[in-house]
């Protein structure tokens, strides 16, 4: 009960709650600085009105870092933080819209031609606008109807893909 009373006590505790923010979120004026830096870099960039969540401290590259979404589409989450090479601000915003979009043709082309698959879609470059696209089928497909799929996939989206890869579900 003694040690409750005691000034140094509480001045450790301070300190080491001090040191355990510090460790996670940076200084306090820093987190509000890059908290209202990274709102004001996505809404300058694409005129919309963005929420910044979850900011975290990178201790060792001493940078902050943060997810994000529009407001009018809060499904939509992407990264935005500093680069640890220059540290200026970046996201990940392009790129999720094309991950969301690209996900949303290709499995609408493929519920044309296939009744229970599950495909997932990866962006291999946003440049070429290609794709790395699996597709798991509870029935064997032929290799004609694999390549009847890429080229369904190709002509009804504006994507390109190399990496297209079809098996069957064990």
């Amino acid at each position: 009960m003694k040690l409750l009373k005691s000034k140094p006590f509480y001045f450790f505790l301070i300190i080491i709650l001090s040191g355990i923010f510090f460790f996670n979120y940076g200084t306090p004026w820093d987190l509000y600085k890059y908290d209202k830096a990274f709102e004001e870099h996505l809404e300058s960039n694409y005129d919309g009105d963005f929420v910044v969540k979850n900011i975290n401290y990178d201790i060792i590259h001493q940078t902050y870092h943060a997810k994000a979404y529009e407001r009018e589409n809060p499904e939509l989450i992407f990264y935005v933080g500093q680069n640890i090479s220059d540290q200026k601000i970046t996201d990940s915003y392009d790129f999720e819209k094309m991950h969301v979009d690209a996900k949303e043709k290709v499995q609408s082309v493929l519920d044309q031609h296939l009744s229970d698959f599950t495909v997932n879609v990866e962006v291999v470059s946003m440049k070429d606008k290609e794709l790395e696209i699996n597709i798991w089928t509870e029935e064997e497909i032929d290799q004609e109807m694999e390549e009847t799929l890429l080229q369904a996939v190709l002509k009804e989206t504006e994507y390109t893909s190399n990496q297209f890869f079809v098996s069957a579900k064990r």
